[in-house]
């Protein structure tokens, strides 16, 4: 099957309206899914499809994945999750205004480690998020940039990272 009849089928099986613009940009390697709707149920067949292509095809080489404004919520990061374990070639990811609730965040913390630039901004992480993006944060020693701007002061910008050398990018502003 191919990357489009998966993600067809999967958006079937859990009852979604399927992204056009996905479907027609399969060939590209940046996937603006920016203020689709994609909700949680959305982001499961989307990492249905993905995780299928990173897996068993190789037909498309998407290395950013952009997701801001999705309303993601828990169930969906949940999703998100899965798919970064079997990711092979994303390496930009833009999660910014998802709101992302704690249980959330939990989800993907480490599934997020072979993300070399990430935008988490506008998040409402508050200080309680702060301890799940440090774990995160953390487990990438290869990180290149972060965007963490417009959440609530967080208290991880003082301790020292493990990548602090080769970091060319972090936005910690609030």
């Amino acid at each position: 099957m191919s990357t489009v009849e998966v993600y067809l089928q999967a958006c079937k099986l859990v009852g979604v309206v399927p992204v056009s613009y996905f479907i027609r940009n399969l060939d590209s390697t940046t996937m603006s899914l920016t203020h689709h709707g994609l909700g949680p149920l959305g982001c499961k067949a989307l990492a249905i499809a993905l995780v299928v292509n990173f897996c068993i095809q190789t037909d498309m080489h998407i290395d950013t994945l952009e997701l801001a404004d999705n309303d993601i919520q828990a169930e969906g990061a949940k999703y998100l999750g899965e798919l970064f374990k079997a990711n092979f070639t994303i390496q930009h990811l833009v999660c910014r205004s998802t709101k992302l609730p704690l249980e959330g965040r939990s989800s993907i913390e480490n599934a997020l480690v072979s993300v070399l630039f990430q935008d988490l901004s506008n998040n409402y992480l508050q200080s309680a998020g702060a301890e799940y993006v440090a774990k995160m944060l953390l487990g990438n020693i290869s990180l290149k940039s972060i965007k963490l701007s417009g959440n609530v002061q967080m208290n991880i910008v003082s301790a020292p990272w493990p990548w602090e050398n080769s970091m060319t990018h972090s936005e910690f502003s609030w």
